[in-house]
């Protein structure tokens, strides 16, 4: 039978000691009190210590070895399979001190191994010790979680970003908005409304999680400004739960209680000065959602009404074609600011993953889920960073910094950094350059970068074939220009492809964007780099035989007007 002592100080450690002998039970558990550990349970064997285990958390495992009914190598043997031993430490306890004993419990699982009699300093040391590494593991654990979800909010504001500032089609955008929405703050269903200022109501707009019979229904029923739940959350300019639908009816539309939604929870879209609409996620269960989903929400609401913004904006543009250029300036401003207030979180993310990643290695701990979460920040982070140079382009704010330097090793280092690459995927590399190459004046880092975008896209798309990097030097009315070209062996392309090579979020086909991945940024990016250096790229290609981009500057780029003086 289980027992417990007395708790004078319950918010310590949690030891559960599985001993039969009442003796040496009396002589462990007075020697844990001494110690200053007061939450202690016990078992009088193996079969009672795994039921405990089964109902209860503990943050260690004292386990006699040899024991009636299930003794301890049993319980580790079950512990083990259930894959409990990575967040339960358990040190084991026997007279058996003989090394084949030991052997047997590490090779088990156990952390640690006590002899009988207890000696206080030993037991002080390795409970100690045991604990210690318990809560930097759950600690390691919880920050891995958290950044975790932090990335994963992180890339849905990306992707949401993305949306709204590729497509001006507002139900696009808000159903992307709304089912993301839903999928991080663990609700079944949700909805976003606009408010309708003449009508004084609120219009169904996009929806995720219903059925098309419930969506009907809930377009057919009015939203108004007065009593329902939406109403009073825009006219607090708050967000408003209710945590039981049931007991509070008469906020809720009669077609989501008979749908059977429990729960909801309602952000106002707003502006200074208006109400804009209502985002609203709803769950199957009772209950309040936590501050972090309403702050996210938060968040998605302010995207909901930039994506509305935007449309209206739009509307407006195209009944005044003078106005095109502007909305195009709002456009990129808002993906500039959004890109600096993702890219600064995001760096912090992938610093503080990367020391965790370190202290894992330390201690033998898996880091894959770790990997996982780098790639996934680097990855969001390499989009962020093409966002903003689109951005910065588009708005004219790219300035260049021109410098002399020579071209041969920029060529190499590019060649020497997609060589894994081209290894993984079977290829062979071959650069050809000319003596007369010399030197050239211009960006550096943007010809660096436009170079690499053109490898590696020539090396995506090729398997076991051969990437070329040829460059040459020669002379044309006078001026001396450069010339790169970057020819591959693989897939090819249309003439219908190659006209939506160098169009922002293009890509060739959605068969080829869903094989090989891309955002649809870097050749159009590159492109205005050359361009912006009196430049230009251009592609030739046929299907099944390959592609050469070629990259063609001036030997010495000029300061553009636009940023001179």
């Amino acid at each position: 039978m289980s027992s417990s002592l007395p708790e004078t100080n319950p918010s310590g450690p949690r030891l559960l000691v599985a001993e039969d002998n009442d003796d040496n039970l009396y002589a462990l558990t007075l020697l844990l009190e001494l110690e200053g550990y007061r939450n202690i349970v016990v078992a009088e064997n193996g079969e009672e210590a795994l039921l405990l285990l089964g109902q209860e958390d503990f943050d260690l495992l004292l386990l006699d070895v040899m024991m009636p009914k299930v003794d301890g190598y049993q319980v580790l043997e079950k512990l083990k399979s259930q894959g409990r031993l990575d967040n339960l430490p358990v040190i084991m306890i026997s007279a058996l001190n003989d090394m084949d004993s030991i052997v047997r419990c590490i090779n088990l699982g156990a952390e640690d191994y006590l002899p009988k009699p207890f000696d206080a300093v030993l037991l002080r040391a390795r409970i100690g010790a045991s604990l210690e590494k318990k809560r930097l593991r759950d600690e390691a654990q919880a920050r891995t979680r958290e950044l975790s979800q932090s990335v994963k909010e992180l890339s849905a504001l990306g992707e949401v970003s993305q949306a709204i500032n590729s497509t001006l089609d507002l139900e696009t955008v808000l159903t992307s908005i709304v089912s993301k929405a839903v999928h991080l703050s663990g609700a079944e269903a949700g909805t976003i409304y606009t408010f309708d200022q003449s009508l004084q109501e609120f219009q169904l707009r996009a929806a995720h999680g219903m059925d098309e019979a419930t969506i009907a229904a809930i377009r057919g029923r009015r939203v108004d400004a007065g009593k329902t739940a939406i109403g009073k959350a825009a006219a607090a300019r708050a967000p408003l739960q209710v945590p039981d639908v049931l007991k509070q009816s008469t906020l809720v539309l009669d077609v989501i209680v008979r749908a059977g939604y429990r729960s909801m929870l309602v952000v106002p879209l707003l502006r200074p000065d208006q109400i804009v609409g209502a985002l609203v996620v709803r769950r199957k269960v009772t209950g309040e959602f936590p501050n972090r989903t309403v702050e996210l929400l938060r968040t998605f609401a302010d995207q909901s009404v930039l994506a509305i913004q935007n449309a209206r904006l739009f509307r407006e543009s195209q009944e005044r074609s003078g106005e095109l250029t502007k909305a195009s300036q709002h456009k990129s401003q808002f993906l500039a600011n959004m890109s600096h207030e993702l890219r600064t979180p995001l760096n912090a993310i992938i610093g503080v993953s990367e020391m965790l990643r370190e202290d894992a290695e330390a201690l033998n701990q898996d880091t894959e889920p770790l990997d996982r979460v780098l790639g996934a920040a680097r990855h969001l982070l390499a989009l962020i960073n093409d966002i903003l140079d689109l951005s910065k382009i588009e708005a004219g704010r790219m300035e260049l910094h021109l410098e002399t330097f020579p071209l041969a090793p920029v060529i190499k280092d590019v060649a020497k950094t997609i060589e894994p690459m081209a290894t993984k995927n079977g290829n062979r590399l071959v650069i050809v350059s000319t003596a007369e190459l010399g030197t050239i004046h211009a960006d550096q880092t943007r010809l660096r970068q436009s170079l690499l975008n053109l490898a590696s896209n020539a090396n995506k798309f090729t398997e076991k074939g051969t990437v070329t990097i040829a460059a040459h030097a020669g002379q044309e009315n006078g001026r001396d220009w450069i010339t790169i070209a970057v020819a591959d062996t693989g897939i090819g392309m249309t003439p219908e492809q190659m006209s939506k090579l160098f169009q922002e979020f293009s890509q060739v086909s959605s068969a080829t964007a869903s094989k090989y991945g891309g955002t649809g940024l870097g050749l159009a990016i590159s492109k205005r780099f050359c361009q912006m250096m009196g430049g230009d790229i251009t592609v030739e290609s046929e299907p099944g035989r390959g592609s050469t981009f070629t990259i063609r500057l001036p030997r010495i780029v000029e300061v553009p007007q636009e940023s001179a003086g």
